[in-house]
């Protein structure tokens, strides 16, 4: 299934973040997280303790063409960068944001298997968010993909 395949591709794209200093090791939960286990910073000053959520978001493919033998995807993922609330918590956040969505140039293309993903607009960070004892900063990724 094209939906299934879309997902995959994004998520694949994900997994080869790599986030550049000052941040250190960012770890990135399992699609849903139900078995994910947050991370614990060293220290509220050292950009240690982040994880990234992922959520995907797909909406219903419409027909392309005369005969509708193509369909048209669309829909985003978003990367919620995470971290426990501290003194530094929103520097640190904000800079991963920066870097995923940078991670996610417009116009990007991924493939898995037959189909092609698009990042079809520009990724950029939404408001931070705090909950929890947890700050999140969410980063949208539109796509679009035709198969």
């Amino acid at each position: 299934m094209s939906d299934d395949k879309i997902m995959l591709a994004l998520l694949k794209r994900l997994e080869t973040f790599s986030p550049t200093s000052p941040i250190g090791t960012v770890q990135i939960a399992e699609y849903g997280g139900e078995t994910f286990t947050k991370p614990t910073p060293k220290s509220v000053h050292d950009g240690t303790g982040l994880w990234i959520e992922p959520r995907w978001f797909p909406s219903e493919p419409s027909r392309v063409g005369f005969t509708g033998a193509v369909s048209n995807y669309r829909g985003y993922l978003q990367a919620s960068c995470c971290i426990h609330r501290g003194k530094w918590a929103a520097y640190y956040a904000g800079i991963l944001a920066s870097q995923v969505a940078a991670h996610f140039p417009k116009a990007l293309k991924l493939t898995e298997d037959d189909v092609t993903v698009k990042v079809s607009g520009d990724t950029g960070a939404g408001s931070a968010l705090e909950a929890d004892g947890e700050l999140r900063i969410p980063v949208i990724i539109r796509y679009q993909a035709l198969a």
